[in-house]
């Protein structure tokens, strides 16, 4: 079973993307903070996927992508935005290369656009 890292700050948020993940027959393991995402990769041997919140409080989740990046770099990576952040067009391609996020999605995104993303992505 292929494993997907996914990061939220938001409870809610982070449990539908879990049961989506679980959904499409995948190991989704969750973190919802910054710190605790750090940790987590740090333990992980293997790693197919990662969908992270762009934002998580008041700081950016590219430190989790650098160390993504160093541990795991086949896996691909989904930047998710929301709420109060939307990012543009340009932003989001300059944090693409900084952070190697491979896809942006916008939230509130639709089930079926997740489930998409992860058939692509992990076929």
């Amino acid at each position: 079973m292929k494993t997907i890292l996914l990061v939220d700050d938001d409870p809610e948020v982070l449990s539908i993307i879990a049961r989506i993940v679980s959904d499409n027959g995948y190991n989704g393991i969750s973190a919802n903070s910054l710190e605790e995402a750090l940790e987590v990769v740090d333990r992980l041997t293997s790693l197919d996927m990662a969908i992270i919140d762009f934002w998580l409080d008041a700081a950016s989740a590219i430190p989790v992508m650098e160390k993504l990046n160093d541990r795991f770099p086949e896996a691909p990576v989904v930047m998710i935005t929301g709420g109060g952040h939307n990012l543009s067009v340009e932003t989001s391609r300059a944090i693409s290369r900084l952070s190697g996020a491979t896809v942006f999605l916008q939230k509130p995104f639709r089930r079926e656009a997740l489930s998409s993303l992860l058939q692509k992505s992990l076929s």
